[in-house]
């Protein structure tokens, strides 16, 4: 089995191995979390007098699915987070995409880890006699407790594919909303400069070359460009 933890968006995960006997179980684990195991073994105390080297087995996978639990909120919590910042109606920033994705890689390992987890459980429930009542209702706990770990792993994975698609579709609209603003002062531009282009060809118009025409070809420009701001003004395209 695999204890995951989460450091800095990151999995960190602690290979966990028992030798089941009688009488006797062996853990095979690193130094950090091999302690965290003989510290909860130690605090057990009459459990394990009680239940003998099944109960232990059951103590060490509920420490390991403990830690997976705990793992998934915290990744449920930074998720969450996300979520928050794209109710504003903003999508993310370049940053926040960042750990967006990376939160998104570490739910898609910790899934690769869960699935496992829940084979080994479930072989070693088989494993206990029929007779064993109480054994078995212990399993069958654990059991229960892991297929919610994966059940909550899988939401947890369609929640961060889903922020995933809010925020480009929140990209999308504002690159939209740009692009018509854009567009809507281009042709705001677009009409003085169509106006002068044609008075300074090299041909008649009224009032060439006079005071006059000027000011009319000026309040033309004015008018055009006012006319065109009011009706996009009101089309918010601008």
């Amino acid at each position: 089995m695999l204890a995951v933890e989460l450091h800095d968006r990151d999995l960190v995960d602690e290979d966990v191995s028992m030798i089941i006997a009688d009488q006797v179980v062996i853990v095979l684990a690193g130094d950090g979390y091999g302690q965290r195991i003989a510290r909860m073994l130690e605090e057990a105390g009459s459990r394990l007098t009680e239940g003998g080297a099944d109960r232990a087995a059951q103590l060490v996978v509920d420490l390991v699915i403990d830690t997976t639990i705990s793992t998934t909120e915290q990744l449920e919590a930074a998720s969450d987070e996300l979520a928050d910042e794209l109710f504003g109606g903003r999508p993310l920033s370049t940053q926040r995409k960042l750990d967006a994705f990376r939160l998104r890689r570490a739910v898609t390992d910790l899934r690769r880890i869960t699935a496992p987890t829940r084979d080994v459980v479930q072989e070693l429930a088989d494993n206990v006699p029929a007779s064993d009542e109480i054994n078995f209702r212990h399993w069958s706990k654990i059991i229960d407790r892991t297929e919610r770990v994966t059940i909550e792993v899988t939401a947890l994975a369609d929640g961060l594919t889903s922020i995933f698609d809010t925020s480009l579709s929140l990209d999308n609209a504002r690159l939209d909303e740009v692009m018509k603003k854009l567009t809507g002062w281009a042709a705001i531009i677009a009409a003085p400069t169509l106006i002068t282009g044609f008075v300074g060809m090299n041909v008649d118009f009224w009032f060439q070359g006079s005071q006059l025409g000027f000011y009319v070809y000026l309040a033309l420009i004015i008018i055009t460009a006012g006319v065109l701001y009011i009706v996009f003004r009101r089309k918010s395209w601008i």
